[in-house]
């Protein structure tokens, strides 16, 4: 069945159905990538990719394999998907609660200001944020190296270093994230 692939490095993430990990190289750096074998795409009938969690023409899934915001974007993409955008506090709500399901206290979504500080986007759009949620005292860009958003637990949101490796959510819609 999976002739050629070495197997020994596939693994199974309970939310979708197995993956491994193959060599990419970006310019002078290589690294491994997780590639999951099941998409996540909203199916004509609207229904969510099994694992995923619906929520008005979104589907969201959250993925508890820590990498850092740029690998995390990848895998999204990899998924037919992004970071997750959340327009709403329901939507926070939505997220927020698959964190409490799990062991996670937070994750990356695909808000960033690595064009311009302060400014942040989402990824999806490279529009501002209509929706935010922000901690007391946050954003803070403290160090001068937090330049991506985090949702935690409690709903709040922070910034981080992109390179902290974290969980994250990946979205996808009934135009397959797009």
């Amino acid at each position: 069945m999976f002739e050629g692939l070495d197997t020994r490095n596939m693994i199974r993430l309970g939310l979708f159905t197995i993956g491994c990990f193959l060599p990419i190289a970006f310019g002078n750096v290589y690294r491994e990538f997780f590639v999951p074998l099941a998409f996540g795409s909203v199916d004509p009938s609207g229904r969510c990719p099994d694992g995923w969690t619906r929520f008005g023409s979104k589907c969201f899934v959250l993925i508890q394999d820590k990498q850092n915001w740029p690998e995390a974007q990848m895998t999204c993409d990899v998924l037919r998907g992004n970071l997750a955008s959340i327009s709403n506090a329901g939507e926070n709500g939505v997220v927020s609660k698959m964190l409490l399901a799990s062991t996670a206290d937070k994750a990356w979504i695909g808000l960033h200001d690595l064009v311009t500080e302060g400014h942040f986007v989402w990824t999806k759009t490279n529009r501002a944020a209509n929706y935010t949620n922000w901690k007391r005292g946050e954003p803070n860009n403290l160090n001068g190296k937090q330049h991506c958003g985090a949702v935690r637990r409690d709903q709040e949101w922070s910034d981080r270093p992109c390179s902290d490796r974290l969980p994250f959510v990946c979205e996808t819609t009934d135009s397959h994230g797009r």
